[in-house]
């Protein structure tokens, strides 16, 4: 697979339908110069392997690793950011909804910010009818020190605790 800009990985379990939405969304974005990872977590039914494996056949930027063992949520998530090989990163989770010009929006901020670590975006709870539940206030406290490493190393502690702030692209 060619080293891409923007590695995105996305663990997912048991939702062929929230999935192929969040696929969709990954296929139309208005930035192409990623690759997608898609871990799954031991899924038990045919259909997320059947889509992942279908949208991996047409997608040469789509790789699709499936576990024959559930290693739980933490351990798919961390493992899919140990492969990550492009300069920039990010997570997506298999309920997301992206808008079109998300990557391309981020990739942009960071490239005319080069201190900065990490881009941001507003986060909603929405039901699957895309009604919004929640809006989550903005994530300015967690502005980049312009000190990567320190950047990064609380980027793992805040993921590790935080599950909503998966929401971002960050500079590896």
């Amino acid at each position: 697979m060619i080293n891409r800009t923007v590695t995105i990985g996305l663990p997912t379990f048991n939702r062929a339908d929230l999935l192929k939405e969040a696929l969709d969304d990954f296929r139309g974005q208005t930035f192409s110069d990623f690759e997608l990872l898609i871990f799954d977590n031991a899924s038990t039914g045919p259909r997320v392997r059947e889509l992942c494996e279908r949208v991996a056949t047409e997608e040469g930027r789509v790789r699709y690793i499936r576990y024959d063992k559930n290693r739980g949520p933490a351990a798919n998530f961390w493992y899919v950011w140990e492969q990550a090989r492009s300069p920039y990163f990010m997570w997506a989770s298999d309920d997301d909804v992206w808008s079109a010009d998300f990557i391309e929006r981020a990739i942009v901020a960071l490239t005319e910010n080069p201190k900065f670590s990490a881009c941001f975006c507003q986060i909603e709870n929405i039901n699957t009818d895309g009604v919004t539940l929640r809006k989550y206030p903005s994530f300015k406290r967690l502005s980049s020190t312009g000190a990567r490493a320190m950047d990064l190393a609380r980027e793992k502690r805040i993921c590790s605790t935080r599950c909503f702030v998966v929401t971002h692209l960050v500079r590896l």
